[in-house]
């Protein structure tokens, strides 16, 4: 009989065995942003940490050239995330005249999710992009369990069948969600 690999204790989650956090900030932010509230990467990072017997945890967002973003980078480095960065591309849109900026993280989460497939036995992805339904297959063939979590107006069907456990994000506001500032 296969243990499960994610179990809920109390009002929070235990995870059993080793975990690998990909998370699509834009997408965790937006999300996030839909119910007014922010992501408070210093509490996500203990919330997987103390959860997990073991973890890393991989953060894709875009670049600015803000002295913020640089310590804000310093702080997630502080916490243990792995950055993976790539300015934002800007596109023109000529039927409706505005630029649109779009820094799309999904290849990068893919070939990582494979390329590091020993060193997890709990895929935790932040972001509900329907794009990630081939690699959670080969993942599930793989005999990763997957856990997605996002809201319910951001996530692919598709996403919700492959996971073994999905959650909307709300249900972590004051674990790791905060009110925007």
């Amino acid at each position: 009989m296969k243990q499960k690999k994610v179990v809920q204790k109390d009002s929070g989650l235990l995870f059993m065995g080793k975990c690998g956090v990909f998370i699509d900030a834009a997408n965790l932010s937006s999300s996030a942003k839909k119910f007014g509230l922010g992501v408070d990467y210093k509490k996500l990072s203990r919330f997987f940490l103390s959860r997990c017997e073991n973890s890393f945890l991989r953060y894709y967002g875009p670049t600015f050239d803000f002295q913020k973003q640089q310590s804000f980078f310093a702080m997630l480095n502080a916490k243990k995330y792995k950055i993976v960065t790539k300015p934002i591309k800007v596109i023109h849109d000529y039927e409706h005249k505005e630029d649109i900026r779009k820094a799309n993280f999904d290849v990068e989460i893919a070939v990582d999710a494979v390329r590091l497939i020993r060193n997890y036995d709990v895929f935790v992805l932040f972001s509900g992009d329907s794009d990630f339904s081939y690699v959670c297959k080969y993942l599930k063939k793989s005999k990763k369990t997957i856990v997605i979590l996002s809201t319910r107006w951001r996530i692919a069907r598709e996403l919700i069948s492959l996971a073994d456990y999905y959650f909307d994000i709300i249900k972590f506001k004051g674990e790791f969600l905060k009110k925007r500032s």
